[in-house]
């Protein structure tokens, strides 16, 4: 009965039905873990979290209780509480070693912390029960994998293809394996092995012209894609396709043929429209794009495929106003569609406009609250407008959704890094960068290397930021962050050095006039 009002949409009356029921009968236990696990469905997580604590308590050192734990862990380990989620599961394994719920959030988090051997230890163990589990075995081979032994997650791939050979998901892992160690033609046979026994499986056929595409193999590549577009005939993907191989072979009229013919056939039409009028711009044939875009609008006034197409066309051409038109025409056929509301706040802030472009933010965001890229669009905004405050709420709501998002992570943890003074605010900065020790982007070892200079900490901030720079010298503020470095530790020269390139191109950033303040230092300086 619950799950029926959670699927209705009425979460208050699920969670009154199953709480009722638990008053009268508080020793039956599947209904409150039901009922955590309606909050979680509700996205209720304090709530749920407050439930499996409670059986924690009510049920410890029992079976009841260890079963909480264990979904407990889940709960933290995906709000980002992953060190409390590995306390969790300890406790559970010290119990019952062989607790197949808690091995595989064990493997799982270990993995997440790319410590291959505790991941390995943990999947082997469930393997031992669970031989033929295709999960287990894939993420052994994952584990395998981080190890760096290719060839023992190859072996676990190869044995969940054998368990269910008609599953293309698992052969679909097995073909991306082999194509990232280099191996494409093997790649190809383990796919043809599949279309074989599923020659009608249009994502397998689509996968094999992925694969073609890469080897370069064109000569095999039409022949598929015909075949595909005559097997087929209400799907666009064929033609669409055809199109994009005629137009890198610079043969426009066969391509536009087969746009054409992927336009008639698909249910959303923005891609082939799009590459028709993209097509006519790369001909240096304006006049036929804007003509094709109002062909179409022609036969359906309506149609937001092409009034969003018609704003990119005027923006391409700083017709702001035009621009701005068509989206808002899009957005008023189509609210639900986000591509028109990230075009206009584009336009606005091309226009400098940043309070145009944070509202079109917002109503992307009211009509989709879970649109990540609005929200990290509305963050960018803010910070530009140094509106501190309102870009951390962004960034802290895309964490909410997703604690592991590492733009969002390492965004917010810049934004609270930036006052030396506020300790609170620079701790946490650190616990929501730390894991970026190990990162390749240098964005996220900047990050990292001017929170540890912020703490004091001058040892462990200089090789994280020279790495940084040594990746990406061509970024002031990254040279601003070593510069501070070096003047800080006493390096004169090699904070004038930095500290110059830092301000010799245009540009803003947060720091700028702090530089230039620092570089003033050393004039008339002649130990430098």
């Amino acid at each position: 009965l619950a799950e029926f009002f959670v699927k209705r949409g009425d979460g208050a009356r699920a969670v009154s039905e199953l709480t009722a029921v638990i008053a009268a009968r508080p020793t039956h236990t599947a209904l409150r873990f039901g009922l955590a696990q309606v909050h979680q469905q509700l996205g209720e997580a304090d709530q749920a979290e407050s439930v499996y604590r409670a059986l924690i308590a009510d049920h410890e050192n029992q079976p009841d209780g260890f079963k909480a734990m264990t979904q407990l862990a889940e709960l933290l380990a995906k709000r980002g509480r992953s060190d409390e989620a590995r306390d969790l599961v300890k406790q559970v394994l010290a119990e019952n070693p062989k607790d197949h719920p808690a091995l595989s959030l064990e493997g799982r988090l270990a993995l997440a912390r790319r410590e291959a051997q505790d991941a390995i230890a943990a999947f082997r163990a469930l393997l031992k029960d669970q031989p033929e589990s295709t999960e287990v075995l894939t993420r052994l081979a994952q584990a395998y994998l981080l190890d760096g032994k290719p060839a023992l997650a190859q072996e676990q791939l190869d044995k969940a293809v054998a368990v269910n050979p008609a599953d293309y998901r698992l052969r679909k892992l097995l073909v991306e394996f082999l194509v990232g160690q280099k191996n494409p033609s093997l790649a190809l046979d383990k796919l043809n092995e599949f279309l074989k026994q599923q020659p009608k499986h249009l994502d397998g056929l689509n996968l094999k012209a992925d694969l073609l595409v890469a080897s370069q193999q064109t000569d095999a590549l039409e022949p598929l894609l015909k075949e595909i577009k005559d097997r087929f005939p209400d799907k666009a993907v064929g033609p669409f396709r055809l199109g994009q191989l005629y137009q890198s072979r610079k043969q426009p009229e066969a391509a536009l043929a087969e746009y054409e013919t992927a336009l008639s056939r698909a249910q959303n039409d923005y891609e082939p429209l799009k590459a028709i009028v993209g097509l006519h711009l790369a001909a240096q044939q304006p006049e036929k794009a804007l003509a094709r875009i109002r062909k179409a609008l022609k036969d359906d006034p309506k149609h937001p495929t092409a009034h969003q197409l018609l704003g990119l066309y005027h923006l391409a051409r700083n017709q702001e106003t035009e621009a701005i038109q068509a989206f808002e025409r899009a957005i008023e056929i189509h609210p639900q569609w986000r591509l028109p509301y990230h075009n206009l706040a584009a336009v606005h802030e091309q226009k400098k406009d940043l309070k145009g472009a944070a509202a079109a933010y917002r109503r992307a965001l009211a009509a989709a609250p879970e649109d990540r890229a609005a929200r990290m669009g509305l963050a960018r905004v803010l910070e530009r407008s140094k509106d501190w405050a309102g870009a951390m709420a962004e960034y802290e709501a895309v964490l909410a959704r997703n604690p592991n998002d590492a733009l969002a992570r390492n965004n917010l943890a810049a934004l609270l890094s930036l006052d030396a003074a506020d300790r609170d605010k620079l701790q946490r900065a650190l616990a929501l960068a730390q894991r970026f020790e190990t990162a390749t982007e240098p964005a996220f070892l900047d990050t990292l290397g001017w929170i540890y200079r912020q703490l004091g900490e001058l040892t462990t901030a200089r090789p994280l930021l020279e790495k940084a720079v040594a990746q990406a010298p061509e970024v002031p503020i990254f040279q601003y962050h070593l510069g501070m470095v070096y003047l800080q530790a006493g390096d004169k020269a090699l904070a004038k050095e930095r500290l110059e390139k830092a301000v010799r191109t245009e540009g803003d950033y947060i720091g700028r006039e702090d530089a230039q303040r620092a570089l003033s230092q050393f004039s008339g300086d002649s130990s430098t």
